[in-house]
């Protein structure tokens, strides 16, 4: 979590979306913007390194298809 809050708004909520899966809303945020956003968590998140028991463990971002975005234009502010 603590990737995703260096990167995100106070206005900006995330959930864990499944087990290991997270999904992100940024409210009033241009598509490229949000797009800028995402790649942003995703090269910290691919840069980290995890420490345990004197192992090094990577993180993988790996995604079952294309990226899809919704658009939500019906939200009150």
């Amino acid at each position: 979590m603590r990737v995703f809050r260096a990167h995100l708004r106070e206005s900006d909520v995330i959930a864990r979306y499944g087990g290991d899966e997270f999904t992100v809303m940024l409210p009033r945020t241009p598509l490229d913007e949000a797009e800028a956003i995402a790649e942003s968590i995703r090269l910290e998140v691919a840069n980290l390194t995890v420490l345990e028991q004197g192992q090094a463990y990577w993180i993988a971002i790996k995604a079952p298809g294309p990226v899809t975005w919704t658009i939500a234009t019906d939200v009150d502010p």
